[in-house]
């Protein structure tokens, strides 16, 4: 019981995180969440011989609270475009550092404890600065000069990306359609550098949905066991049927100097159809 406190779904720890990246990302109103109630209604069903947490009945808006809180944040501030971007950037940039650089000798070589009790992400910055065919991409992940996302995708494409990601969970897959994509249109678009691939399989996007499954919702009034939230709430059933139709992927890309933006997406399309 006190694991499923601890670690749940409405744990105070992810009730806190919550109301908090809401805060310091701009959008207050998208953690809305009434912490006294949710609190409040936590108890468990003494049938239960695992003493399994449920919620009271009369909190059952206050828990969809927290469930939208956490479907909106993701669908406007940890799914944003810009956010994935930067994202992809740096996953981009710390796979470069060990695949390719051997980073992880020179981190291993560094056995002074007084380096890693002082150990901090500026301190990991410099030891990628130290390989030099990083830098371009470091700076302009540290100064915000991102890539942007591709307008057009055909939708056989986008659904071609989506099932790729499904079956292929090896970033270094990733990697490899990315780098022949980006061969590809190399020669006739000369300003362009690299091309990302982006879905949200590999992100926990419709965690809000599954984490219901989580949530046992009991009336104490009635003579029968919890039941799961996304059951008896509306509100989640619709969600449920909205987060899938809205599943996507995305395309990344350092267009340079690309004045032909049409002709390039029509390229663009012409080669994800040949090489995913």
């Amino acid at each position: 019981m006190l694991k499923s406190i601890l670690t749940g779904v409405c744990s105070i720890d992810k009730l806190d995180y919550l109301k908090r990246d809401a805060y310091h990302a701009g959008t207050p109103e998208y953690a809305i969440i009434d912490y006294y109630r949710v609190l409040n209604s936590l108890t468990y069903y003494p049938q239960d011989p695992y003493l399994v947490p449920v919620f009271k009945k009369k909190a059952l808006y206050a828990l969809e609270g927290v469930i939208l809180s956490y479907f909106y944040m993701y669908r406007a501030v940890y799914y944003h475009h810009a956010v994935r971007a930067a994202y992809l950037l740096f996953q981009n940039i710390i796979w470069e550092a060990f695949e390719k650089y051997d980073l992880q000798k020179d981190i291993f070589q560094l056995t002074e404890p007084d380096f890693w009790n002082s150990f901090d992400d500026y301190k990991f910055i410099n030891l990628l600065y130290s390989k030099s065919k990083l830098c371009s991409k470091l700076n302009r992940f540290l100064y915000r000069k991102l890539p942007k996302q591709i307008k057009g995708i055909r939708e056989a494409n986008i659904g071609r990306i989506y099932e790729f990601f499904r079956e292929n969970p090896s970033y270094k897959e990733k990697v490899s359609i990315e780098k022949k994509i980006t061969n590809e249109l190399k020669e006739k678009y000369s300003g362009l550098e690299m091309i990302l691939l982006d879905s949200p399989h590999v992100i926990p996007y419709p965690r809000s949905i599954y984490a219901a499954q989580r949530i046992n919702v009991w009336d104490e009034n009635l003579e029968h066991e919890p039941e799961n939230i996304g059951k008896i709430s509306l509100h989640l059933l619709n969600l449920s049927d909205v987060s899938e139709k809205q599943a996507a992927a995305r395309v990344y890309v350092y267009p340079g100097e690309m004045r032909k933006m049409d002709s390039f997406i029509k390229d663009l399309n012409s080669v994800i159809m040949k090489s995913i």
